[in-house]
């Protein structure tokens, strides 16, 4: 019932390991050079926040045009977070857009991750957009805050003079007053 396995047979099942091992191998030293590659393009990637006005159009414009500079942004490398409507507001002052003056605007603020490289794009494809009246855009502050002034750190000392013209002159008297 169980017969031993001949020595061609087994043979022929050590290459098939050693076959499977192999393309193992390559297989997995492939997914090891992607994701370096994907991490070298990751390290080179900054936090951004973009504020983007757009002018007060009808609802299908302005979904156009949200729709235009988001691809746009795509294909600049850039990835998307969080596309927030702030909504329609007045303008704090006068824009002319294309021969047009303009006194409202939809707000909208975008959250992505970038190429610092991608951003110029960026932003020269937004101003070369009739819809859009301003795009701005800044890094994303990731709440870093200093060691000393969180709750539960020791006062940190840093060796410098607190109050220096205080300190030097609180026991001098000056002028008339001089007892």
């Amino acid at each position: 019932m169980n017969a031993k396995p001949t020595s061609e047979e087994t043979l022929k099942n050590r290459q098939k390991k050693e076959q499977c091992v192999q393309l193992l191998t390559t297989y997995i030293n492939n997914i090891i050079d992607h994701l370096s590659m994907i991490s070298n393009r990751m390290s080179n990637v900054i936090r951004y926040e973009m504020s983007l006005i757009i002018k007060a159009l009808g609802t299908p414009g302005i979904k156009a045009a949200l729709k235009r500079h988001l691809k746009s942004m795509l294909e600049n490398g850039a990835h998307l977070f969080n596309v927030e409507n702030l909504g329609l507001r007045r303008l704090p002052n006068v824009f002319h857009v294309q021969g047009e003056r303009q006194y409202e605007g939809h707000y909208f603020l975008i959250n992505f991750n970038a190429p610092h490289d991608s951003l110029n794009q960026i932003r020269k494809m937004a101003r070369k957009d009739s819809d859009i009246i301003k795009c701005f855009a800044a890094l994303k502050d990731d709440g870093w805050v200093p060691p000393c002034s969180l709750p539960n750190a020791n006062n940190c000392e840093f060796g410098e003079i607190r109050n220096p013209n205080y300190e030097k002159t609180a026991r001098r008297r000056h002028g008339y007053r001089m007892y």
